[in-house]
């Protein structure tokens, strides 16, 4: 990857919902990447779905009453990420050969794809399931910490 004028370009990351959550209210791996992507270690490549998906997991009582967040960080969240984010649309269709076997998932595929995302992070079995797949083209499905090592984050 190059970026402007010879230096290297920064990675385009689509980060499943799970580990984005766990990175954001949690530690370990997760709240690592969290933070690489804050401090602009790469590009986080988002759609409108996915973005929505993150606030409402956000806002679930459950998530809510145990990691004390409040609307409020939610907005600011919200916010955030169109700021620093991609936000790009997905692909209505998936390419050929690329059967994602929960259809929940299939947004998260589509964002990575339509994003021009150079991996999508997920511990998602489904996803997992299609990495090395010639039909993702340039996309890598990882997990978290294959990207922390890839991208020599700490």
């Amino acid at each position: 990857m190059r970026g402007r004028q010879g230096e290297p370009a920064r990675a385009r990351v689509t980060v499943d919902t799970n580990q984005f959550v766990s990175g954001l209210i949690g530690h370990g791996a997760s709240h690592r990447l969290v933070r690489a992507w804050a401090g602009g270690g790469f590009v986080l490549v988002l759609s409108p779905s996915l973005l929505a998906e993150i606030a409402g997991v956000l806002r679930r009582p459950s998530i809510r009453d145990r990691y004390h967040v409040t609307e409020a960080q939610v907005r600011r969240l919200e916010r955030r990420l169109e700021r620093l984010g991609e936000v790009v649309p997905t692909l209505t269709e998936l390419p050929a050969g690329l059967a994602v076997r929960d259809p929940k998932d299939r947004h998260v595929l589509a964002t990575a794809l339509g994003g021009g995302a150079h991996y999508l992070v997920t511990g998602d079995q489904d996803l997992l399931a299609l990495k090395g797949k010639a039909a993702l083209g340039g996309l890598k499905i990882v997990s978290v910490n294959e990207l922390l090592d890839l991208l020599e984050i700490q």
